[in-house]
């Protein structure tokens, strides 16, 4: 189930739709918290920074690079 929420992000990312991205990653980090999945959360947050990346949120990519426990 996470894997094609964080994937779902990466695509919409690269159709330029942050919206969306940032709602499926979000919805799919959260998941991961609640099952304890590091890694699902890992690229759910690798997703997010570079979404925020690529729209010039530079401070919010590292943000996001640097959450604790996420």
């Amino acid at each position: 189930m996470l894997f094609p929420l964080c994937y779902g992000g990466a695509v919409s990312a690269y159709l330029g739709e942050y919206a969306t991205t940032e709602a499926q990653c979000h919805e799919a980090l959260a998941l991961g918290q609640e099952l304890g999945d590091r890694y699902n959360q890992a690229i759910a947050c690798n997703i997010l920074g570079q979404a925020a990346y690529d729209q010039g949120q530079y401070a919010g990519a590292g943000l996001v690079a640097a959450k604790p426990g996420a």
